[in-house]
């Protein structure tokens, strides 16, 4: 289907396996061969549940993401994590949990997707974080943000909220941005016509990846 279309999927989501936390590697050595399939460049940890964020448990898990890190470099391809905003709340020694992650991750084999969406939704500012860790954010999901009509934050059409892009993309040299791919989860218009208007918009704005 991708072929058909010329689609590529440079990047593709797929979970941690509680077997690979535990020192099993073979769910992980799968996901390679499936993400090999699909022509990924990177796989990327969408998620952490509730019972790694902390202690112990979170220790075993930045092993396994190390460990998984190498089995994905070794197959050719690159690991990657995508953050929602409990990343920014603090854990275990009062530091944030995103934080963590970049600095117990080897650089050279770990970077992140960075949802801008929920940086900002967690009252954090991009920039701050490229400059803390230049070069680790290679992969951006790119969706803006409003109120509906219940008074919640949620993502809309590029262009059509209230995030300021623009000092963002004027330093994707700093973060390291190779991928920007546009995201929606709430919808006020058919989502064909969402995506088709947030990516009219990144293109007037000249925001490609270049």
């Amino acid at each position: 289907m991708f072929d058909a279309n010329h689609l590529t999927a440079p990047s593709g989501h797929y979970g941690m396996p509680d077997s690979v936390v535990e020192g099993n590697t073979d769910g992980w050595k799968a996901i390679t061969e499936a993400a090999a399939i699909m022509e990924n460049k990177y796989i990327t940890i969408p998620y952490t549940v509730d019972k790694y964020r902390n202690g112990d448990e979170f220790k075993k898990y930045v092993e396994a993401i190390n460990k998984a890190a190498e089995l994905t470099k070794a197959a050719g391809m690159k690991l990657a994590y995508h953050n929602h905003d409990f990343e920014f709340k603090k854990v275990d020694g009062g530091k944030q949990f995103l934080e963590l992650l970049l600095t117990q991750t080897d650089p050279g084999m770990v970077d992140f997707e960075f949802d801008l969406y929920w940086v900002v939704f967690a009252g954090e500012n991009p920039l701050e974080w490229f400059k803390k860790h230049p070069g680790r954010f290679a992969m951006w999901h790119v969706k803006d943000m409003t109120t509906n009509t219940k008074g919640q934050k949620e993502s809309t059409q590029v262009g059509d909220g209230t995030i300021d892009f623009a000092p963002i993309f004027a330093e994707k040299k700093l973060a390291g941005l190779k991928y920007a791919f546009v995201e929606q989860e709430a919808y006020t218009m058919p989502e064909e016509q969402c995506i088709k208007k947030s990516i009219a918009f990144l293109k007037k704005k000249k925001w490609g990846n270049s």
